[in-house]
Parts: structure tokens; sequence; C-alpha cells
């Protein structure tokens, strides 16, 4: 492009290297179609200030790096240099973190995901929707009846079986006699499916998650009663969410200003346009 891109990439598929909380250094990876079926491949991008080094390896075995081909070796990475100068005296990386400080790793310059601490209640979340699901299946309407009421159809070695019957799905057949057994006509069996229960201890488990994370449960639709309030009142119900809002504008206020050098730079000194 006759003009500088910007490239965002994901924090696990980056390697940074941080100096006194400082960004000094970036490797990128991503792995490449196998040329074989049999090797992994991958291509690693290092990022330093003022250069971009590229480089293939070839492995054996997936969690190991392996040995360095020549970039000419796979159609990926054929065309590239193992070596750029960005002519920048800088890194033309920028990390913007989601939510500081890390609460699993004190000390880390990285950032954490809005989920992080609340992993116990997503399980309980799973599981709350999991035993609902399991209701739905033992609600299920079925009329028990003696085996002896269905109609049987000879199978392939000259004995009997129990014929499928698709506008019949809903009897269920017991090993009963009808004549002696007590009880043993018809039975209607419909157990109860507890929605309300379930869904309401799945609301407040997506109540606590949101309001874990750092978000007012109003953004997201929920405790949502009585009538459309105004503007100002509603400021004050999602307080938190505004909060956490501007926290996070404030980690994009700061790479966004390094970015925005950075093409600027890259215009004048590379493309000179």
């Amino acid at each position: 492009a006759p003009y500088p891109l910007v490239s965002v990439a994901q924090a696990d598929s980056a390697i940074p290297e941080f100096r006194f909380g400082v960004l000094v250094a970036v490797t990128f990876w991503r792995e490449l179609t196998s040329l074989d079926g049999k090797h992994y491949y991958r291509h690693f991008e290092r990022h330093e200030k003022g250069h971009i080094f590229n480089a293939l390896f070839k492995s054996e075995h997936y969690d190991t790096i392996g040995y360095r081909l020549p970039l000419e070796s796979h159609p990926e990475t054929r065309g590239m240099l193992d070596e750029y100068s960005t002519g920048l005296d800088y890194l033309d990386v920028f990390y913007i973190p989601n939510k500081t400080p890390n609460r699993i790793f004190r000390g880390s310059n990285l950032g954490q995901s809005d989920l992080s601490g609340v992993e116990n209640l997503m399980d309980a979340l799973d599981e709350a929707y999991t035993s609902l699901m399991r209701d739905i299946r033992l609600g299920q309407a079925r009329i028990i009846v003696p085996e002896t009421w269905l109609e049987r159809t000879m199978s392939g070695e000259g004995g009997s079986a129990l014929g499928f019957n698709p506008y019949r799905e809903v009897f269920t057949a017991i090993g009963a006699d009808p004549v002696s057994s007590e009880n043993a006509g018809i039975t209607l069996s419909q157990f109860e499916i507890r929605t309300e229960q379930h869904l309401n201890a799945i609301r407040d488990l997506i109540e606590r998650i949101v309001s874990s994370a750092g978000y007012a449960p109003q953004s997201f639709g929920l405790q949502i009663e009585g009538m459309a309030q105004s503007g100002t009142a509603l400021n004050i119900r999602e307080r938190k969410t505004y909060i956490t809002k501007s926290k996070k504008e404030e980690h994009f206020r700061k790479g966004l200003i390094g970015i925005t050098r950075c093409l600027l730079d890259i215009d004048a000194k590379i493309l000179k346009s």
C-alpha cells in the first residue's frame, strides 16, 4: 500500500519483553501450512527498536521450535527478507492492555481478562444451564405400558423384537404382566421442569459475573425494572460501567498516541509521501 497500515495481533501469538515496565521487543509467531503433513512450520517475526527480523523454523514435534530454514523454503514466507530497517529510534509495536493490574501475576506488565477471578462463577453458570437442560430431558412426557401391549416384528434370527413406530414414540415398555401385576395398565409420566428456579439462579450468577468483571448489570439489560428513567438516573445506576470504560479508554489513549506517531514517521521516512 502507498500508506502505512496498522495490524492487530492477539496477545497469545506474541512474546513480549519488558524492561522497567517498558516494552522493548516483541516476537510474533504463527503456524504455517505443513508441506508434508508430518512436520510443523512456524514463522517468527521479531520487532526491536529500528529493526524487524524474520525466521522460518521446522520441527518434528509440536512442542519444540526445531531448526531454522531459509525463508524461501516455504511459500508463505517466500519473498520476505531476513531483516528490515524501520528507520525509527523506537519500537514500532504498542501494547494496549485490557485491564490492569494483573491479579493472577502480580507485578506483571500484562493486562488481564475481564473474566479473571470469576472462573468459579462461570463454572457454576455452566452447571446451572446443564441442570436446566437435564430437567428438560427428564421432563419429556412418556406413556408407560406393559411390553406385551406393543406390536412385535420378526427379527432376522427368528426371534421377535418390538417394532418402531415414529407416531408412537411416547410409549415406554416395561416387562410386566398386565393381568397379574397391580397397576400395570397405561401410566402417564410427566416430571416437573423447574424452569423458574433455574432461570432465577442463572440470572443471579450472570449478574454476579458482570459485576465482578467491573460492569453494572444494567449495561447488559439486567435488573431493568419499572418505567423508563432519565439519563441522569441511568448514569448513576451504570456508574460502575463508566468507571471501567474510562480506565480502558486511558489505556487506548496512550496506545493510539504512539500508533499515530509511528504511522506518520513511517510515512515520512520510508514511504516518503
